[in-house]
């Protein structure tokens, strides 16, 4: 009898002795990180030096993005009727730049604020003056802003163009249709947009105009 309890006894006793012996086993630590090296630290750096630059060229595109201009789609001709033949003479871009600062005018493009409503200005004797940048929309006809504007000083409906601002006129029409494959049909006057309007009057050579544009 003391045999089998015996025996008995030391079965139950190695049942017990693995769940004592996991019960005493200590929890296992979690390894420490290894501290960052001077390699990653110095990446870091470079990273955020390469990072502060670009900051100001994003936020001119982000406010340049709104009055971005992918692709003219055609022309609109003005006239621009400032007031006496003496003020068409003297007129230029700067001024008109002037005159629709104070209207309210102006767009965020590129570093600076265009207030010209016209991508391009042709003066009484010829001369062709830059306004806004072609990629830049337009504000000299409503609903017709992504068309390039070009504005001739003068009030076309007391006399016409005279023979230097239609020679420019023509070049720079078929310069930009070239550019934009704009055909002729889409080279329009501020009247063809809207009927509030004569411009660019009543002597101005649309006929002419037509026959020399390709």
């Amino acid at each position: 009898m003391r045999s089998c309890r015996t025996l008995f006894w030391q079965s139950e006793m190695l049942k017990k002795k693995p769940v004592q012996q996991e019960a005493r086993r200590k929890p296992r630590r979690r390894k420490r990180r290894k501290p960052r090296t001077g390699s990653s630290r110095t990446r870091r750096i470079v990273l955020l030096l390469l990072t502060v630059p670009l900051l100001p060229l994003l936020a001119v595109a982000a406010f340049s993005l709104p009055n971005l201009l992918l692709w003219p789609q055609g022309i609109v001709i003005h006239h621009s009727a400032l007031g006496t033949p003496e003020d068409d003479r003297r007129a230029d871009a700067a001024v008109i730049d002037a005159l629709h600062a104070r209207r309210g005018f102006g767009a965020f493009f590129r570093w600076r604020t265009y207030h010209i409503g016209y991508h391009y200005v042709i003066r009484r004797d010829g001369t062709v003056q830059a306004g806004r940048p072609e990629q830049c929309v337009g504000a000299h006809a409503r609903g017709f802003n992504d068309r390039l504007g070009v504005c001739l000083l003068g009030n076309f409906n007391d006399a016409a163009p005279t023979p230097a601002q239609r020679k420019a006129l023509t070049a720079l029409c078929r310069r930009l249709q070239r550019r934009y494959r704009i055909s002729k049909n889409r080279v329009s006057g501020h009247r063809d947009c809207t009927h509030a309007t004569e411009c660019p009057g009543r002597w101005f050579p649309w006929k002419t105009l037509r026959q020399q544009l390709e």
